[in-house]
């Protein structure tokens, strides 16, 4: 009787050390499934940031076209020291910027996120398609967004302005 009662405490040894051996892979399966998913969001969230982005510049682009459009519908010239309104400044040759960043000369103050909008025109309108190209840039701090969109205007016989097409180049 003995015997049989040490062989069967024998046998609970052997087992404790392999629910031991168990449990130490449950707990590291459980703790690598924790740690997948914690990059599976954090690579999520920075995809989500990347494309928010892409999105404030595209409009900002976008609306940098549309501004510059309006200004074309108004009578404003474009053209190289030809004096132009406060709300653009100007950059060099045919380019003009407006942005919302500290101590710009031309505000502006319809985004909430720091960004510069870079306007050229190309061409003359009384006589030709005047291209327009868009950039519009966005600064966190450590990173820089870009996106460039060009739409191609002409003012009709009677006098009317037209988009012919807005479209990215980047």
């Amino acid at each position: 009787m003995h015997n049989l009662f040490c062989k069967n405490i024998k046998k609970v040894k052997q087992q404790d050390g392999s629910i031991l051996i168990l449990a130490t892979f449950i707990v590291l399966a459980i703790s690598m499934i924790c740690v997948s998913y914690w990059i599976l969001i954090k690579v999520n969230t920075k995809m989500i940031f990347l494309k928010e982005k892409n999105l404030q510049t595209y409009y900002a682009a976008l609306g940098g076209i549309e501004d510059a459009i309006s200004e074309f519908r108004n009578g404003e010239s474009w053209g190289v020291g030809v004096g132009f309104n406060s709300r653009w400044s100007h950059s060099s040759g045919s380019t003009y910027y407006k942005s919302n960043r500290p101590g710009s000369p031309a505000p502006l103050p319809h985004f909430s996120y720091p960004v510069t909008i870079t306007v050229t025109v190309v061409g003359d309108p009384a006589i030709e398609t005047l291209n327009i190209t868009c950039q519009s840039e966005i600064n966190t701090g450590n990173m820089e967004y870009k996106k460039t969109l060009s739409a191609n205007v002409i003012r009709s016989l009677s006098n009317e302005v037209h988009v012919v097409n807005i479209g990215g180049i980047d």
